[in-house]
């Protein structure tokens, strides 16, 4: 394992959904399913061009990780024993305002369950977090300073849930 305390985090944008969660929505949108067709099938966010972009720079890009199915904790899966994430808030995009409001969901449910607006995680030492934010955006994404990793007595993620805002 290359993640250390002191990485930093950065979330790149999802397009929406990604594939994931379409049974709760068709659910959640069965009464007005064809006024949000077209948001609820955006396509997914494709990353390897800037993935590749990325490793070809000389960064200290410590891991990736890919938030599918599961939410947030797909984040633990780079993380080594010992270490655990201090995440910021994001602009969560409406969409998912609007499932959370109609599945009367906690926001730890939703967190756990869709991607809430962030498809990729990357986690970078310190040194490097301003220049791959800038290289992040440069290849067309929106990119959000998503925290830090810090030693912790177990593997886990907290987030202060009133903070998160709409995009």
């Amino acid at each position: 394992h290359r993640v250390q305390s002191g990485d930093r985090l950065i979330g790149v944008e999802s397009s929406g959904f990604h594939s994931n969660g379409y049974s709760l929505l068709r659910k959640l949108f069965a009464d007005d399913l064809r006024q949000w067709a077209e948001k609820l099938l955006t396509p997914t966010h494709l990353y390897p061009k800037m993935v590749r972009n990325l490793l070809s720079q000389s960064l200290n890009l410590h891991a990736i990780a890919h938030v599918t199915g599961g939410g947030l904790d797909n984040l633990l899966r780079v993380l080594p024993e010992g270490l655990a994430l201090e995440l910021k808030p994001w602009p969560v995009p409406e969409l998912f305002l609007e499932v959370k409001k109609r599945g009367k969901m906690e926001w730890s449910d939703l967190l756990l369950t869709l991607n809430c607006g962030i498809g990729l995680v990357l986690y970078v030492e310190a040194n490097d977090f301003d220049k791959t934010m800038t290289l992040v955006k440069e290849n067309g994404f929106r990119a959000y300073d998503m925290g830090v990793v810090v030693s912790g007595s177990e593997k886990k993620w907290s987030l202060d849930f009133n903070k998160l805002e709409a995009k």
